[in-house]
């Protein structure tokens, strides 16, 4: 499903008078990540060892992210619900998401099946990004394929 109220780019800079060209957080991962790309953007300690993301790296699985949902058919404006914990790979699909003008909406991976079945219906989300272990790769499903969600289920199942 696409967003009913898109705005024009007069009537959002009325609502955000201060917002100029390039004031957005892709603009500034690319300049960060071509200004410092070695540097680190990231930190997060998974069993006890610290990952670093660069910011170059950040942006290079921001932009894989953005190609695997696009592969997948996502296009500007579908609302994508993306499944995980306040982790890097949540925010690496976020982004993704908006880099193709996509809107992404998350939740997290231990929400109970009927208030994600209940999220996806209001907002109308036309994909779902599921929560990804240990890779950045997995299927990007298309949310009117998995009608139902039980609450004896752990996964979230096509009908």
């Amino acid at each position: 499903m696409q967003l009913e109220d898109i705005r024009t780019a007069a009537e959002s800079a009325a609502l955000h008078p201060n917002w100029r060209e390039g004031d957005h957080l892709l603009a500034l991962l690319a300049k960060n990540a071509g200004e410092r790309p070695n540097e680190v953007a990231m930190r997060e300690r998974d069993h006890g060892i610290w990952q670093e993301y660069s910011w170059a790296d950040y942006l290079d699985i921001v932009v894989s992210f953005a190609a695997g949902l696009e592969e997948a058919g996502v296009t500007a404006h579908d609302l994508v619900a993306v499944i995980g914990d306040n982790r890097p790979n949540l925010y690496f699909a976020m982004l993704g998401a908006i880099c193709l003008r996509a809107v992404p909406s998350p939740a997290y991976p231990d929400v109970p099946p009927e208030e994600l079945a209940g999220q996806l219906r209001r907002e109308a989300s036309a994909w779902l990004w599921p929560k990804i272990r240990s890779r950045l790769t997995n299927s990007c499903w298309r949310a009117a394929a998995i009608p139902t969600c039980s609450s004896s289920s752990t996964t979230i199942r096509a009908a």
